[in-house]
């Protein structure tokens, strides 16, 4: 039975900093997890799953189907502190490529 994630659009999250120049970042919020044949049957789950969701102020939830069932083995992790430092603190040469790959795109965009 396939695995999906449940995110909104609704909602805020806070930056570790709160000092920071932009203390809120609009982003999706992560709602929960459910197992279902269906989109449908996983949405009924998960609900099920959540009651304290359905007297929260979130209404409209994205249902996406997971690649892997055991997404959380699967996962692989990115630190934003990596591609701070830039490429010649990143282990793996691929990841440095990519990290001064992306640096370059993010100082292109404040140029």
């Amino acid at each position: 039975m396939p695995t999906y994630i449940f995110v909104t659009h609704e909602g805020f999250t806070y930056s570790p900093d709160p000092n920071a120049i932009s203390p809120d970042v609009v982003n999706m919020q992560v709602l929960g997890t459910a197992f279902g044949d269906s989109q449908e049957q996983a949405f009924e789950n998960f609900a099920a799953d959540n009651p304290d969701l359905l007297g929260s102020a979130f209404d409209e939830v994205q249902c996406i189907e997971l690649k892997y069932d055991s997404y959380d083995e699967q996962a692989k992790w990115f630190y934003l502190s990596d591609v701070r430092k830039g490429p010649d603190h990143v282990e793996d040469a691929e990841d440095a490529d990519n990290c001064a790959h992306r640096i370059g795109q993010a100082e292109d965009a404040f140029a």
